[in-house]
């Protein structure tokens, strides 16, 4: 806080300019995404029961838990690797949530929790769903967070997949600096198999 008692701004205490521009542009696109964050929003009304107690692994500016506690819990604790977690207090403060809402800047299996929770929610996906790194943590946070019911949101996913050309996208990869063949005199070609064979988002129109 300030001399006069007042708030100290959020990016000069907590974040970096960089991570405001990453982090914060993140999390505003998907806020964005209605329909995703409102089938979540629906999904955690009818989960959620009054007085529990919910974790999220993954929590970012804490949306999820803002909606386990409009649902009705008892106490949200929000775990996130990311100094976004002070964005999530932030908006805990201004929404009157600050004495149900608990956020951790940490790795979640490093967090040691002061009670079990009714319900763990985690959002955190990998492209593909689950990386392996992610699973373990998901089943860390079984083990060690919930009460015997174990209770997790959301239950089940579906993966679509559908295979497509995109040379315009691929001839863009190879002509980029991280596919520059032989140069200086020596022969960089594995760096570009390494970025013709790795994960790209891109947004396409169908035709």
């Amino acid at each position: 806080r300030t001399s006069d008692g007042s708030a100290e701004p959020l990016s000069a205490r907590a974040l970096s300019c960089r991570e405001v521009q990453l982090g914060i542009r993140f999390y505003r696109e998907m806020l964005g995404d209605e329909r995703r964050v409102t089938a979540f929003r629906e999904a955690l009304f009818e989960a959620v029961r009054p007085g529990e107690t919910v974790v999220e692994v993954g929590s970012g500016v804490g949306t999820y838990g803002f909606f386990a506690l409009q649902a009705g819990a008892r106490k949200v604790y929000g775990i996130d690797r990311d100094p976004v977690t002070e964005v999530a207090k932030a908006v805990a403060r201004a929404n009157g949530f600050e004495d149900r809402a608990v956020f951790i800047k940490e790795v979640s299996d490093k967090v040691t929790l002061p009670e079990r929770a009714d319900l763990l929610v985690t959002e955190d996906f990998h492209p593909l769903v689950l990386g392996p790194y992610l699973e373990s943590l998901v089943i860390d946070a079984r083990e060690r967070f919930l009460k015997p019911a174990r209770r997790i949101m959301p239950i089940s996913l579906e993966v679509l997949l559908a295979p497509m050309t995109a040379p315009t996208l691929y001839r863009s990869i190879e002509a980029t600096p991280s596919r520059p063949g032989r140069r200086f005199g020596i022969d960089f070609s594995p760096l570009g198999e390494l970025a013709v064979n790795k994960l790209h988002s891109c947004n396409l129109k169908a035709r």
